[in-house]
């Protein structure tokens, strides 16, 4: 490690000489110690910043460590202010059109002194558009939860905002760095615990440095005061900064004499990432309907209202969430998601999500018929249900043998075989009925005679003698 040694300022031996020898020999050996103290001072002032450096580096090479202690901005920043009562009415319209993204807005100093301009800039600030955040000056010497709760009044009152509160920490009244430092935590803790978001630290470097002298509360967002650098000069409990107060002397249209002006280190999606509303942390999003403009919590947990209408839409609460809808969803947001509703004779609705899915039943060659499920496309002419008694078997002109099942498929009997017969089984099996000839019986008769006639040829022909002739001398 290199070991930085103390600054002495050095003169020539040879200057000494002839100074020595001057006539004003008195009266410069008196004064030139002076002159250097005074040089060495300016060049100490300087060198890092307009703040008087802390006590513990005087007489240190202090330009390196300023050096070291300095953080820019990681690339794009979003321009911003913070007022109270010392700038009077303010026209917010041309601020905002100014180009101001965000205010810090004075809720009070301690509990004794009320900010009388708070609620004018907080709902003015609001109504253009301005994203806000409260800020409390702290005094050390009053109760710190005292003090958080007159904040967290104000907030409930009139908004919470869309930027975390801050703790200005910038007085003493007096007290010791390790009582400030146990106030403030108890401030953060209580304030925290309300809103369940961290609040901001507002401070500067040099006064952190040697009057709070505290690294418990790095993990608190940073609003850095360091006026007149290129980059900011920041308390040794932190590393980064999210706000940094750049002067206290800046000009801003809508706002008469000085105001104290800020930037936000990161571009405007990172300011509204950052930015956050205190009814949009929990898992539920508070959407309501106003009218058709639907006020929920934006990707970035802030309040939004978005105007349903511009999309052909209206704000409905049915389904029990808030969303912007069709409008012939809204009663049922998704309740066509399955059977739908007719629109007319042709066209089919579905809704899912609010949003409605037509259907061109016409297309189809069908029409939008609608029933106790619902409405469905159906055929023009639909086709009634079977009755309750099942398929009943083709006609065969057979008489009805009672119930049973047809067994084309079992092997015929031989007489079935020969004459093309199948049978019909009885619910009662083979029993008492037996089997019913259900085939083609009218070819019965036809068969009778045809054996009857091949039964007659064979018995002539056994009855007649064989090589028997007819014996003509007889006669």
């Amino acid at each position: 490690m290199h070991t930085r040694t103390p600054f002495s300022p050095t003169i020539s031996t040879d200057r000494l000489v002839l100074l020595d020898s001057s006539p004003f020999r008195g009266t410069l050996a008196l004064f030139w110690p002076l002159v250097v103290g005074l040089t060495v001072t300016v060049l100490l002032a300087t060198g890092c910043s307009r703040e008087r450096p802390p006590h513990h580096l005087i007489g240190y090479e202090f330009d390196a460590v300023c050096r070291a202690l300095q953080v820019c901005a990681d690339g794009e920043t979003v321009p911003g202010i913070d007022v109270s009562k010392w700038q009077g009415a303010i026209d917010w319209t041309a601020v905002q059109e100014s180009g101001v993204v965000f205010a810090f807005i004075r809720v009070s100093h301690g509990t004794n002194i009320l900010d009388e301009y708070f609620v004018a800039n907080w709902n003015q600030a609001a109504a253009v558009g301005i994203l806000r955040g409260a800020y409390q000056y702290f005094s050390p010497t009053q109760d710190p939860i005292e003090q958080a709760d007159l904040l967290l009044d104000y907030l409930e009152t009139h908004g919470a905002g869309e930027l975390p509160p801050v703790i200005d920490v910038e007085e003493t009244g007096g007290q010791s760095a390790a009582t400030i430092a146990d106030r403030v935590g108890q401030w953060l803790e209580h304030v925290e615990a309300a809103l369940g978001v961290r609040p901001i630290i507002y401070t500067g470097p040099y006064f952190w440095n040697t009057s709070v002298q505290s690294n418990a509360f790095s993990g608190y967002p940073l609003w850095v005061a360091n006026w007149g650098v290129d980059c900011p000069n920041l308390p040794t409990a932190w590393s980064d900064w999210v706000f940094w107060q750049t002067s206290a002397t800046g000009r801003i249209d809508g706002i008469s004499g000085d105001v104290d002006t800020d930037v936000f280190n990161g571009d405007i999606d990172a300011l509204l990432a950052f930015a956050s509303d205190p009814e949009c942390r929990g898992d539920e999003s508070p959407g309501t309907c106003v009218g058709d403009l639907l006020r929920t919590c934006s990707d970035e947990g802030w309040i939004v209202f978005v105007d349903c209408t511009e999309n052909g839409q209206v704000c409905s609460m049915a389904g029990g969430a808030a969303r912007c809808v069709d409008p012939e969803c809204a009663q049922d947001p998704d309740g066509g998601a399955e059977a739908g509703f007719c629109l007319d004779e042709e066209r089919l609705g579905q809704c899912s999500g609010g949003i409605l899915e037509v259907i061109d039943c016409a297309a189809l060659g069908q029409i939008c018929q609608t029933d106790e499920l619902g409405g469905r496309c159906a055929p023009a002419q639909p086709i009634e249900p079977p009755d309750d008694q099942g398929d009943a078997p083709p006609d065969t002109g057979a008489p009805d043998m009672g119930g049973g099942d047809l067994l084309p498929e079992e092997p015929l009997s031989p007489v079935g075989q020969e004459f093309g017969r199948f049978v019909q089984v009885g619910e009662s099996g083979l029993g008492a009925e037996g089997c019913q000839v259900v085939g083609p019986g009218r070819e019965r008769p036809a068969a009778i005679w045809w054996w009857l006639g091949i039964l007659l040829i064979l018995v002539r022909r056994w009855s007649w003698p064989e090589n028997r002739s007819i014996d003509r001398s007889h006669r």
